[in-house]
């Protein structure tokens, strides 16, 4: 694909100028940066990763620097830091996810349009009679989906509803029934508590009205859905993710010292990544949560991680920034099930 090409450059200079800012505001910025409630959490993290590094290499023999590189997604926590030594405005974050979800969004739809063709080096299927692209950054949608959602209710401004109701489309064109029910299940639950909602019933109507022509609008995804769904059941089958947990947990865990430190991330290019890929078609370890977290970091990044969403939860936000528990509860739903 034309990204494709691109993308890991991308990543690597992406990563390199966060951790290059983040220097230069250590060296030459004496101030003290914001507090930071999660640091402790994610320096855990960052260590769990070193004896996992080992565990892939002493079970699999993956080369350590394989390793090091595939598990790059971890190192941007890294951001953390930096925006807190650059004091960055929580205003211009917002600006940041208003930007990505547009990008986000252009790229899916240019991409869900031109298929076959791959502009995106990404897994794409045709399944549940919508095409899924599997693209990374699904989560950043969600959050500037709550984000407008709370937005439009406080200012009634129409571009707020319009990226809220572009989010939506894009929730159905993927498919994921898990996905659908939680973002529909924490929308009614934020109407319902909301202070800004002067006239429920009104509102009420105006979700069901919406609701109805979501749903008839791509009846083909819905009635798609409900196949694998109903065809799931009639056939027995275990649910998938209950499957792959069986699966990498009665057949990896070569070592006692992989229930505390993990097994490590594959890579494609080692004989343990080649196995996990061959029946990566069945049981993909993202299906699985934080389950799959555990299986490739540990037991060390688990607990940091539940801290992570334990510590948000108990955090006191204003009442401006409430979208972000919103979104958590979305995060926390999506690693459970």
């Amino acid at each position: 694909s034309f990204l494709g090409r691109y993308s890991k450059v991308i990543e690597l200079a992406g990563l390199g100028l966060i951790t290059g800012m983040l220097l230069l505001h250590i060296i030459y910025d004496k101030k003290p940066p914001f507090k930071r409630h999660f640091a402790n959490l994610i320096h855990i993290i960052f260590i769990s990763l070193i004896p996992s590094m080992i565990m892939a290499n002493v079970l699999y023999n993956q080369n350590y620097l394989l390793t090091a590189w595939t598990q790059r997604g971890i190192y941007f926590y890294v951001l953390y830091f930096t925006l807190h030594r650059m004091k960055f405005n929580p205003k211009d974050l917002e600006q940041a996810f208003y930007i990505f979800t547009s990008i986000y969004i252009i790229l899916y739809m240019v991409q869900y349009i031109i298929y076959p063709v791959k502009l995106i080096d990404v897994k794409i299927l045709y399944d549940r009679n919508t095409i899924r692209i599997y693209m990374s950054g699904i989560t950043y949608v969600v959050l500037t989906y709550f984000l407008c959602l709370q937005n439009f209710f406080r200012t009634l401004r129409n571009k707020y509803l319009f990226l809220c109701i572009v989010s939506l489309i894009i929730f159905v064109l993927l498919g994921g029934r898990q996905l659908i029910a939680a973002v529909v299940a924490i929308t009614l639950m934020y109407l319902v508590i909301s202070k800004h909602i002067k006239s429920r019933f009104l509102v009420y109507l105006l979700i069901g009205i919406a609701i109805v022509a979501i749903i008839y609008l791509f009846q083909n995804i819905f009635s798609g859905i409900i196949e694998a769904t109903v065809r799931t059941k009639q056939e027995g089958l275990q649910n998938i993710r209950i499957r792959a947990l069986i699966y990498y947990f009665t057949n990896y865990f070569k070592s006692n010292w992989a229930y505390i430190f993990g097994n490590g991330v594959p890579n494609l290019k080692s004989p343990y990544g080649q196995s996990m890929a061959y029946i990566r078609e069945d049981y993909n370890l993202v299906d699985i949560g934080l389950a799959g977290l555990y299986f490739c970091y540990g037991v060390l990044f688990v607990i940091s991680s539940i801290g992570i969403i334990i510590k948000a939860y108990i955090t006191k936000v204003e009442g401006s920034k409430r979208y972000l528990k919103f979104f958590l509860t979305q995060v926390t739903l999506s690693i459970l099930t």
